[in-house]
């Protein structure tokens, strides 16, 4: 069953082309809801100093874009020194362990 949690200080981040009808109703959705809309610069290449920016909690999009975030989070885990990916990797499973235990993101930490 849908649960409607939306509220005010949610971001939306658009990246799809504005005719896309998975966005326009995305946005749609937020701006009824009072919430707030972030559009990306257009360089894909660049979307990540758009996350940084905006830090959408909510990202609509098609499979390629989420592949390339993916790609790119494990090529920054990759490239730690071996000491920081192990602590990373310890805090991620922690994380994802009370996370599975049902607290949501934010109390999981």
């Amino acid at each position: 069953q849908f649960e409607d949690k939306m509220t005010p200080d949610d971001v939306y981040l658009s990246f799809l082309p504005l005719a896309h009808i998975l966005d326009r109703a995305n946005e749609e959705y937020f701006f009824r809801k009072g919430a707030s809309v972030g559009y990306y610069h257009g360089d894909l290449n660049a979307l990540r100093d758009d996350i940084q920016e905006l830090k959408p909690t909510f990202i609509a999009g098609v499979p390629r874009v989420f592949e390339r975030i993916h790609d790119g989070i494990q090529k920054a885990i990759q490239e730690l020194n071996p000491r920081r990916r192990l602590i990373f990797n310890a805090l991620y499973k922690y994380k994802l362990a009370w996370m599975n235990r049902g607290y949501s993101h934010s109390k999981a930490s």
